[in-house]
């Protein structure tokens, strides 16, 4: 084996210089960088005040919520006017059950505020 393969230049028995780039530690804290900074991205570019319901639908839904109440039965209530065209359910209790994207409060069938 010559001094070169162990990490020594052969002439003067120095460590041989080290080779430039980057190191595990320095990718990470890259990578921690850019994470924060999408995460404050998204949360700044968020539309402030949509709901993903118009009146039409929280008519429907405040409707099925007496009828379940009434009834005690759940039921199932199509928005097809809201974003994606999805559904809430309604449960007996007066609940309501939708997707995220609908912003309904599950207590109250009430269109959330966006703002909190």
């Amino acid at each position: 084996m010559t001094g070169r393969s162990r990490g020594f230049d052969a002439l003067d028995g120095r460590a041989a210089a080290r080779r430039p780039g980057t190191t595990l530690p320095e990718l990470l804290v890259v990578l921690v960088v850019l994470a924060v900074v999408a995460g404050v991205t998204t949360l700044a570019l968020r539309v402030e005040g949509a709901t993903g319901v118009d009146e039409s639908d929280l008519a429907r839904i405040a409707t099925a919520r007496k009828e379940a109440l009434r009834s005690g039965r759940a039921i199932v209530v199509a928005l097809p006017d809201s974003i994606g065209g999805q559904a809430a359910t309604v449960l007996p209790d007066g609940s309501v059950i939708a997707d995220s994207t609908v912003a309904i409060d599950r207590f109250t069938g009430r269109a959330r505020n966006a703002r909190r």
